[in-house]
C-alpha cells in the first residue's frame, strides 16, 4: 500500500484503485501504474526490505510483477521457521 501511494497519483475524480486479494500463491496487492509526474527514481529499498523480512520468516521471497499494473504477492506464512 505504501508503495502505491508513494509512487502513484490519484484524486477525487480519478482515484488510485488498489486491489488486495487472497490468491493461492499468497496475498496480492496491485494497482494500475499512474506515476506521479515529479517522480524521482526509486532505489527499491522498501521492497528489498520487505523481501528480506519474508525470506527470514517464511524462507520464500515476495513476487513482483511490473507491467501496466504493479503487483506484489506476499507468500502466506503458515508457520514461522526460526
Amino acid at each position: 500500500m505504501e508503495n502505491a501511494v508513494k509512487h502513484n497519483q490519484g484524486n477525487i475524480s480519478e482515484p488510485l484503485l488498489v486491489s488486495i486479494l487472497a490468491e493461492e500463491a499468497g496475498i496480492s496487492i496491485s494497482n494500475p501504474k499512474i506515476l506521479k509526474s515529479n517522480q524521482e527514481n526509486s532505489l527499491g529499498t522498501g521492497l528489498k526490505n520487505l523481501n528480506a523480512k519474508y525470506k527470514i520468516l517464511s524462507k520464500k521471497p515476495i513476487s513482483i510483477e511490473d507491467g501496466i499494473h504493479f503487483k506484489v504477492i506476499l507468500p502466506l506464512i503458515r508457520e514461522i521457521i526460526l
